[in-house]
């Protein structure tokens, strides 16, 4: 179990210093009766620290990293679970940069450049989920579990990079300069 590993890390001998833990995972169907476990391991983190609690963010995507750099370059909300989806995922990806391969960085970061249109195509498939029943798009544990459980196509990776463009909207208005 990933906790006991955890907690006992010189950086978690120390709450107090943080404020966030960012979990980056692929949801499968396969994992999706774990939810129960995981959301344990979550409030244990939570509660390293009293006041205020450590917020634990859940960044996920379906079934494969492939399908969030997708979003990079069109809309596509497909199902994603089997082996031949997720080919078909790859194989569309491939249209795009044919180069890419798993831990490529030049690649990636090439295809991080178009974040942007990731960002609008993530909410849109995110917006859409609604319609299917998501409890809402706030980020909370009552989300999480059902697009953890429901096994639905969609990204919000985009929440992580909202957060960081957030901080540092701050970080630029504290030293009063412009962003860009």
């Amino acid at each position: 179990m990933v906790l006991p590993l955890i907690l006992k890390s010189r950086r978690w001998n120390n709450a107090e210093v943080t404020d966030e833990i960012w979990f980056f995972f692929d949801v499968e169907k396969e994992d999706s009766p774990f939810w129960y476990e995981r959301i344990k391991i979550i409030k244990r983190l939570r509660s390293l620290r009293k006041n205020p609690n450590i917020k634990v963010r859940l960044l996920m995507t379906s079934a494969c990293i492939e399908y969030w750099l997708l979003l990079h370059y069109e809309l596509y909300n497909p199902s994603v679970q089997t082996v031949a989806e997720k080919k078909q995922i790859m194989n569309k990806l491939l249209k795009h940069e044919a180069h890419y391969k798993k831990g490529n960085g030049e690649i990636t970061k090439k295809i991080a450049q178009h974040y942007p249109t990731a960002m609008d195509n993530s909410k849109k498939v995110l917006f859409r989920l609604l319609q299917e029943g998501m409890p809402g798009l706030e980020d909370t544990d009552e989300r999480n579990q059902w697009l953890c459980q429901k096994c639905l196509t969609f990204s919000n990776v985009h929440e992580a990079i909202e957060y960081l463009q957030s901080l540092q909207g701050k970080i630029n208005d504290f030293y009063g300069k412009e962003e860009g």
